[in-house]
């Protein structure tokens, strides 16, 4: 199964190696695994049932981009869980990047510095595969409407019901307000960059039918 997904970077196409898909697919799986048990662990445990979908929000985005490629990969690409994988993964990556740089002292007591470092790395990661998966995303209403309703009702739960990663109390209404300002622009910005194609040619993944095509 060799080349059944190509790398677009810069103009130029590069079929990945089962071994690099397999690599990037236990990278994405770890990061949902360990990302849930160890840093939202002890949330989870005092979290109501009915609110787990909404506390392990940056492991959960992980998962979604490890189903979304492993499809992909497999010939059986699907739409839905794609948008799921992308809007997950820019608005959870960003806003994860964000707060790391914007609350330096909070984050840096809370993880330690290296941590702190480590994570802003590993959502840099995430978000670029959210964008590389657009190429290869149909725009369903299905896909839209569900992925929407999931994000905004993470972001009713998180600032709503206690839901949220560790965030500085002294900035809840700012983080609040920006992180619903950052749901919404995702959307959008999803939007304008399939419109606009520049990650097809950029940076993207390609399936390997279309290898050849323009």
């Amino acid at each position: 199964m060799d080349g059944k997904i190509t790398l677009v970077l810069l103009g130029r196409e590069y079929p990945l190696p089962d071994v690099l898909i397999c690599a990037i697919l236990a990278c994405d799986l770890a990061g949902f695994l360990l990302g849930t048990y160890y840093y939202y662990g002890p949330q989870i445990s005092h979290t109501s049932l009915l609110l787990w979908p909404f506390v392990p929000d940056c492991p959960l985005a992980a998962g979604f981009i490890f189903l979304a490629i492993c499809l992909l990969w497999l010939g059986r690409k699907n739409d839905v869980a794609n948008m799921f994988a992308i809007s997950a993964g820019l608005a959870y990556g960003l806003w994860t990047m964000g707060v790391l740089m914007a609350y330096p002292d909070f984050y840096n007591g809370y993880n330690g510095i290296f941590l702190s470092a480590a994570l802003w790395l590993l959502h840099l990661f995430m978000v670029l595969q959210a964008l590389m998966l657009i190429r290869e995303t149909r725009f369903t209403p299905v896909g839209i409407s569900a992925a929407m309703a999931f994000l905004f009702a993470s972001w009713v739960s998180d600032y709503g019901f206690g839901t949220s990663p560790p965030i500085p109390l002294y900035a809840f209404a700012e983080i609040a307000s920006a992180t619903f300002l950052l749901v919404a622009g995702v959307f959008i910005a999803i939007f304008l960059l399939k419109e606009s194609r520049i990650f097809d040619g950029l940076l993207s993944f390609k399936a390997a039918r279309d290898s050849g095509k323009t």
